[in-house]
């Protein structure tokens, strides 16, 4: 880790930010398949006028344990949910992951998890 100053004490830009993406993702359960060879099901949700990333990631979870994704909504049990919250940049067509795992991304990568202790796997 190296110490730094904020963004407007270095030089460095910085936005503010209340709108944000969220993927929930469902694995489905597939009589005979393994997890291994399932893919996911994904539902995207635009939010916008958040207070932080911490209600975003709440709101995440809670739709999560509501049934709200993909697989869940056709009644279908599931095997794993994850979700993934990306922050929009203001202006622009990008979108920065800041919270969550994504099942598409090689386990290996620089992928986020929810849970820190945890692997995707477990």
């Amino acid at each position: 880790m190296t110490q730094t100053g904020c963004p407007g004490c270095t030089g460095d830009p910085s936005w503010v930010t209340t709108d944000f993406r969220v993927v929930l993702w469902e694995q489905p359960v597939l009589e005979g398949v393994s997890a291994e060879r399932t893919g996911w099901g994904e539902a995207g949700f635009d939010l916008s006028g958040a207070t932080g990333v911490q209600e975003v990631i709440a709101w995440a979870e809670e739709q999560l344990a509501a049934g709200a994704g993909y697989w869940s909504r056709q009644n279908k049990p599931v095997r794993d949910r994850e979700y993934v919250v990306y922050a929009k940049v203001p202006n622009e067509q990008t979108l920065i992951q800041i919270a969550g795992w994504d099942p598409h991304l090689n386990s290996a990568s620089a992928n986020l998890s929810r849970n820190a202790d945890a692997s995707p796997e477990a």
